[in-house]
């Protein structure tokens, strides 16, 4: 949601493992499995391609929604991702600007030539590349000078204890200025309350996302919310 305007500027799309035993499974749970066991590809094609047919879809019905999808490191190191995404957008007839692509800082770690180079393809085609959950893992300025990233989001884990932690605030505070120096869109997830809220705007925070706003829901409900006011 956009602080300015206070309106949807996209979605995210989230992966959901639905066991007919177990019942839904986080991909906290499972995509780490999925990694170990060479799966992940398939998974994160079926995750771009179910993106890319959603954005047509919409389109279709005179919506112009922006999706973002996360991408593996694995699927970074095993290289072929920037290619892989783009034959699908032209599958699908799907306007490179309406996807955005978040990868982790471990994406870096792991691969950091390989990420780059990818980085770098699908930024030179239009696509958005975020780096996600900034300053809660690996953090390195060198990353942010070696690639071409053109949103960051600050993760969940500085914002439950906002405004009263004096020290988030800081932390939070030292983020965003350094994403609008460098040109960036910063995104404020776990977003819960309208405190949170209000916190995060006065830190500088362009965009938020969290349950204050939705709590995951299926294709044809985050289109209603869409078009809410």
């Amino acid at each position: 949601v956009c602080l300015k305007t206070g309106k949807p500027t996209s979605c995210e799309a989230l992966l959901r493992w639905l066991h007919p035993q177990l019942g839904f499974i986080s991909p906290a749970e499972f995509i780490p499995l999925a990694e170990d066991l060479d799966l992940i590809n398939r998974i994160g094609h079926f995750v771009i391609e179910e993106a890319c047919r959603q954005i047509a879809a919409w389109s279709q019905q005179g919506d112009n929604v922006n999706v973002a999808i996360n991408v593996s490191a694995k699927q970074f190191q095993q290289g072929g991702v920037a290619e892989q995404i783009l034959d699908v957008l032209s599958q699908h007839q799907v306007p490179p600007h309406q996807l955005s692509v978040e990868l982790t800082e471990t994406s870096f770690l792991h691969c950091p030539e390989e990420t780059k180079s990818a980085i770098n393809e699908l930024r030179s085609h239009g696509i958005q590349v975020t780096i996600d959950d900034f300053g809660t893992g690996y953090s390195s300025l060198s990353y942010l000078r070696r690639a071409p990233f053109t949103q960051r989001t600050t993760g969940p884990t500085f914002v439950p204890d906002l405004p009263d932690a004096k020290t988030d605030v800081a932390i939070v505070r030292a983020v965003v200025q350094l994403g609008t120096s460098l040109g960036m869109t910063v995104t404020a997830e776990g977003v819960e309350t309208l405190a949170q809220q209000t916190c995060l705007a006065e830190q500088g925070c362009h965009q938020f996302q969290g349950y204050l706003y939705s709590r995951p829901v299926p294709a044809e409900e985050a289109e209603a919310l869409i078009r809410k006011p």
